[in-house]
Order: C-alpha cells, then structure tokens, then sequence
C-alpha cells in the first residue's frame, strides 16, 4: 500500500510542476553578449497562452499516465489469462482449482499465479515424461504449452526455464527451436548459475547448433566450477568442439594442463586419467599425429589391479584403434 501511494505521489508532483513550475528565460546582456538564464512568472499579457500550453501538456502526460495504471493493474489478470492452456486441452484437477480461485479475483495475488505456475511446470515434467516414453505428439504439444505457461508465470524460477530449454531441443532439426532452447537456457544459467542441468544443456544445444567455440567456453566454464562435471562425456563433447571449431591444438593444451582430480575416490581419479589419455589421443589424431595409436596403447600398460578388462575406456580404446587402422577418423 504505501508503495502504491509513493508512485501516485510523484507523477502528481510531476503534474504540479508542468503546470505551476516558473518559466526559463534566456537573457542576452549587452555588454557582453552572454546568455544568462532567470526564472520569472510570466508576464500578465503571457500568463493565459503559457497556462494553456502547460495545462495541455499536462493533461497529455495524465491519459498517459492513467493508461499505464490501467494496464498495470491489469496486467496480472492479462498474464494469467495468456498463460492458461488452450481450452482445446482439459485442464487437470489441481490446475483447475487454483484457476479457479483466480478467475473470482480481479487481480490474481502473485500467490496464486506462483501456484499455478509451479503446478503447471510439475505437469510438464510428467507430459514430457509421458512423450518419451509413448512417443506421442499431443503429450509433447501439451508439455511444451505447460512450460511456457509456468515461464509467464514465474519467469524467475530457472527450472521452469530449463524445463522449456529442454522440451525446445529435442526439435533439433528445427533451427528455430533450437535458438529458443538456448535461449530459455540462457535465462536459466542467468537466474541461477549452479544449475549444472541446465549449463550443461546449454553447452550441448550450442554444440548441436554449430556454435563450437561458444560450446568450448560453456564446457569449460562447467569443468572450472565444479568437478562433478569431470565426466568422460563433458570430456568427449568438448574434444569435439575444439576438433570441429578447428582449435586442435588448443584442445590438447587444455587437457594438458588439466589439475589432477581430487574429488570421488582413487578408482574414480584414475578412471578421470584414462579417459584424459583417450581424448588426447582422440586430438592427436585429428590433428594428423601419426604417434597418436602408440599414445592411446599406453592405457593397456597401466597396471591396475582393479581395472576389469572389459571396462569401458579400454573397450572404446580398442574401438578407436581397429577404426584407425582401417584408416577411419576419430
């Protein structure tokens, strides 16, 4: 309340001065030929045209003024009738009474509509579950309409936004799907920057979208903050970023001088290590080195007791060596 009447107050005072504020008068002295500026009430002969003239431009800021309230106070009900599902769509019963409650209100309380939208965001996470596991449309079209209703709602809950990141890039063959997936990610890293999901996601969407270095600078940004992101997959999508971006070199500078892990346990850290060797061997190769098969057969001559030789570095190891001797890529 008293919010709402310090923001009345000053277009009032605003409107007072327009009208009752003195003139500014430029005066040209004549022995020196300078300007000096005075304020004066208008002469009697001037008062009627200068009021007339101020009470017009006084009035244009108030319908100016009275339009911006007018949308401001409704603006809330516009948001939450913009973001309601499509009536082609039922709404489900825990929905329906929050939508209810706000349809009574003629200006919803933001509780209501963070409600709702969260509401809506848990019914998105399920229709997009529903999708990939029935392959239905209707159930990726209503997730999708979910998502963007929970972000109209409450667009600073960066799950939501990654929510609607991650129904936007799965349309992968869409290059405009794919700019709002980043995008809806962008907000949510924006929001919140320990969202690992989502700077994760980002990284990915930049990489699908051939914006490799763009991709590098997300995954590197994902390694430096946190070693849980020290995965042999983080790891691999950036190997391929560099060698697509055609920064061979700087790659293999980068795993080079990578710190040692010192997170998770010793079998964890040496598993780290291996699949270091497998991407700069990986670097190696794209970068024509014909040492990079010898550098790569140096994961077979650490000796680890507990590594099971069907693990998985060494199993896509041996794949990388039979493709190479064939003469295929990485």
């Amino acid at each position: 309340m008293n919010n709402s009447r310090g923001f009345c107050q000053k277009p009032f005072l605003t409107f007072c001065k327009h009208i009752f504020e003195p003139c500014h008068f430029q005066k040209v002295t004549k022995a020196t030929g300078c300007q000096s500026s005075r304020r004066f009430w208008p002469s009697s002969q001037g008062l009627y045209e200068s009021f007339c003239r101020r009470l017009t431009r006084a009035f244009t800021f108030i319908s100016a003024l009275v339009l911006f309230l007018s949308l401001s106070v409704g603006s809330s009900s516009l948001m939450a009738e913009q973001a309601l599902p499509q009536k082609t769509s039922p709404l489900f019963p825990d929905e329906e009474k929050v939508v209810a409650q706000i349809e009574k209100e003629k200006t919803p309380s933001p509780l209501l509509l963070w409600q709702l939208s969260r509401i809506r965001l848990r019914h998105a996470a399920q229709l997009y579950k529903n999708w990939q596991q029935n392959s239905r449309v209707d159930d990726y079209q209503r997730a999708l309409l979910y998502a963007e209703s929970s972000v109209h709602l409450m667009s600073d809950n960066d799950d939501a936004w990654l929510m609607l990141g991650m129904l936007y890039s799965e349309m992968k063959a869409t290059p405009e799907a794919m700019e709002k997936a980043a995008d809806a990610l962008v907000h949510a890293v924006a929001i919140n920057r320990a969202n690992g999901r989502a700077q994760l996601l980002l990284a990915q969407v930049l990489m699908e979208q051939g914006r490799y270095w763009s991709a590098i600078e997300q995954f590197k940004m994902l390694m430096a903050e946190s070693e849980t992101m020290w995965t042999p997959a983080v790891l691999s999508q950036l190997t391929f970023c560099y060698i697509a971006d055609g920064r061979i070199q700087a790659g293999l500078d980068y795993i080079s001088h990578l710190p040692e892990m010192t997170a998770g346990d010793a079998t964890g850290r040496r598993r780290w290590d291996r699949w270091k060797i497998i991407n700069q061997a990986v670097l190696m190769r794209a970068k024509g080195d014909k040492h990079a098969a010898d550098y790569l057969k140096i994961l077979f001559s650490i000796n680890d007791p507990s590594l099971d030789p069907q693990n998985d570095s060494l199993e896509y190891a041996r794949y990388l060596l039979a493709l190479w001797e064939q003469g295929g890529a990485q």
